[in-house]
């Protein structure tokens, strides 16, 4: 495994995206509903919403590249979903975060949630994105990018 990106991502309206980076990830528009908030994600055929819950919606997010399944300890929320990338993974929040150049493929990304609705103060938030980094114990999010494990969305299992 390989961490390939460490962002502080704003997540406006309370979502950030993941997506094939040549397609429009808000073409079509997904359906938000009280059930896709709840569960933490909805999603089109090449982008995935992910929900956060803190109110001042500034987040850490770690990205990695894995050659299998992670194994995840420790999260409040763990879920897995398939997305195939004919171009470049992008990960969006009020623009685009951060592009990553991948072979085209079948993946498989889970996305770990920590510390769920755990926030800095205003003053904290005003940190650097140095410190604020530094940060572990406010909500922040891990996304692996792995092989195709061949399950659906749902919820993630150290065994899928």
């Amino acid at each position: 495994m390989k961490k390939v990106a460490t962002l502080r991502i704003f997540a406006d309206h309370y979502q950030f995206w993941v997506y094939d980076g040549d397609k429009n990830p808000f073409e079509p528009l997904l359906d938000y509903t009280d059930e896709s908030v709840a569960r933490g994600w909805t999603r089109s055929d090449h982008a995935l919403s992910f929900s956060t819950r803190a109110h001042l919606n500034d987040h850490r997010l770690d990205v990695f590249l894995c050659d299998g399944p992670p194994k995840i300890a420790g999260c409040d929320r763990a879920t897995v979903h398939p997305l195939r990338i004919p171009s470049r993974l992008a990960i969006h929040d009020t623009d685009e975060a951060i592009s990553i150049d991948l072979p085209k493929n079948e993946y498989s990304m889970v996305l770990a949630a920590y510390n769920l609705g755990k926030e800095p103060s205003f003053q904290e938030e005003r940190l650097d994105d140095s410190k604020f980094l530094e940060r572990l114990e406010w909500e922040r999010y891990e996304l692996y990018v792995c092989p195709s494990i061949g399950v659906r969305d749902g919820p993630y299992k150290n065994d899928s």
